[in-house]
């Protein structure tokens, strides 16, 4: 089991609009997908294949078990990004998230 969020980017930035079109659409949604392409941002694998679950385990392993999940995947399947680095933390909070209208980091 994978936990994350489905975002629409439109020029760079997050749109909520149109992800709430999305889920809006009816009957009309392979047209609405095909008109706003969205990612599903992943940032924990909860259970394994099998379902067994992982909570029991540090994020790291977690983190490193999800990587190993994703080396092939489709680019609409992203990993966020992550770091321990405050400094780059920062940045993000100052710059990245300013830019793509991502409301914060966790």
């Amino acid at each position: 089991m994978l936990d994350g969020e489905l975002i629409v980017f439109e020029r760079g930035r997050t749109n909520f609009a149109q992800l709430q079109r999305r889920v809006t659409a009816g009957r009309g949604l392979l047209r609405v997908a095909r008109e706003c392409p969205a990612r599903y941002v992943l940032f924990d694998l909860l259970a394994d294949a099998g379902g067994q679950l992982l909570l029991s385990l540090p994020l790291s392993e977690r983190r490193a078990r999800l990587e190993r999940l994703l080396v092939d995947a489709p680019p609409q399947l992203t990993l966020t990004p992550q770091t321990t680095d405050v400094r780059e933390v920062w940045d993000w909070l100052t710059n990245w998230t300013v830019a793509t209208g991502i409301e914060g980091v966790v």
